[in-house]
């Protein structure tokens, strides 16, 4: 029938539409992107910023370590290893990034 979906791609459409319809989104950092710390920078300096796409006040976690309780664009100082990052808005929506932070170059 001209027009009509499969189940299977009504199922695909129905996950990429809520995924898309999700609360909060994290923006900065990407998921899966690696920082490099350098040898050439005072460690204090060496920060990311943590943003989310969401309405109100987050909370923000590294590793299940809360970090800050913020409305605006939060900084994280780099530690090296790998890292999951975590944002919750007050009705408990949230979503979450992995990063890595390399050695020094």
């Amino acid at each position: 029938m001209p027009g009509a979906s499969s189940p299977a791609q009504c199922t695909v459409h129905n996950a990429v539409q809520q995924k898309n319809s999700q609360q909060v989104r994290i923006i900065k950092p990407q998921d899966g992107e690696t920082f490099i710390i350098s040898d050439d920078l005072s460690p204090e300096i060496q920060r990311i910023e943590l943003q989310a796409i969401a309405k109100g006040e987050l909370s923000w976690f590294v590793d299940g370590v809360f970090i800050a309780k913020s409305s605006d664009v939060v900084s994280w100082q780099l530690q090296i290893g790998k890292h999951e990052i975590v944002c919750v808005n007050a009705a408990g929506q949230s979503d979450s990034v992995t990063i890595t932070i390399s050695g020094k170059y």
